[in-house]
């Protein structure tokens, strides 16, 4: 096979035209493993990224021996995307062609329980969001949250899976009328089998909606975001009295 080329063009009047030679194709080669060293058979195998290219077409699946390989590859990096069921996926991982063959380690799929509390009372907080983060690479400072879910339980309980191994992990929970909170970091191989969370009451914040003409400005809305957020991750209050006065929480 051949490997995949990628050439640059700026088209303009007069472009001559543009040859693209095709050299033969490298392999690279994996084995995805357990930890244990066990094969993992049937996992999925896909290119993610080479060259700032994301529409890559190469997949394949595991054979019995867990083994993949890609005999048209190109000769520098490219990203794939491992996962099987049951197991935490590895995104953006690195692979180079070569005779030796590389193994991939999936880690067993883990679960976080743990409850959520008033930290002033004790009791149980009923209804809130709980969302699983991740860093994945040293750079990365702050962790990308995945969709809320939402919980409504009488005790405050919460259960969260993680289904791939970032760098860093992390757990957070929010609830209307409380501050954020935020689980320690942990790696995807120490995912605690508990946590829990108690939330401190959030301080309300007071403010004032006018129009240019100093007339209140009934019906807008008001996010709270935090530095460096967007404003439609977060919900909105509404100014829905006579009144420009609005209170949200911090």
């Amino acid at each position: 096979d051949s490997a995949p080329a990628m050439v640059r063009v700026e088209f303009a009047s007069g472009t001559e035209d543009v040859t693209i030679r095709l050299e033969p194709g490298q392999t690279i080669r994996g084995r995805v493993v357990t930890p244990d060293g066990a094969p993992l058979a049937g996992a999925q195998v896909r290119v993610c990224e080479w060259r700032g290219l994301y529409d890559m077409p190469w997949r394949a699946t595991t054979d019995a021996e867990g083994r993949f390989a890609w005999r048209g590859a190109p000769k520098d990096a490219v990203l794939f995307e491992l996962s099987k069921k049951g197991y935490m996926g590895r995104e953006r991982h690195s692979l180079t062609a070569s005779e030796k063959e590389c193994e991939i380690v999936l880690l067993p799929m883990a679960r976080t329980t743990g409850t959520v509390t008033d930290a002033e009372s004790g009791k149980p907080v009923t209804d809130f969001a709980v969302m699983r983060g991740g860093m994945l690479f040293p750079k990365h400072t702050r962790p990308s949250w995945g969709k809320p879910q939402a919980v409504r339980d009488d005790a405050g309980r919460y259960s969260i899976s993680f289904d791939t191994a970032h760098r860093l992990l992390q757990v957070k929970v929010e609830a209307i009328g409380y501050k954020p909170a935020l689980s320690a970091e942990f790696r995807p191989e120490e995912v605690p089998g508990t946590i829990d969370f108690q939330l401190q009451k959030a301080a309300e914040i007071v403010g004032t909606v006018r129009m240019p003409d100093g007339n209140p400005a009934e019906g807008a809305n008001v996010h709270l975001v935090p530095n460096g957020g967007f404003a439609f991750r977060y919900p909105a209050e509404t100014v829905s009295s006579p009144s420009p006065a609005c209170k949200t929480k911090a």
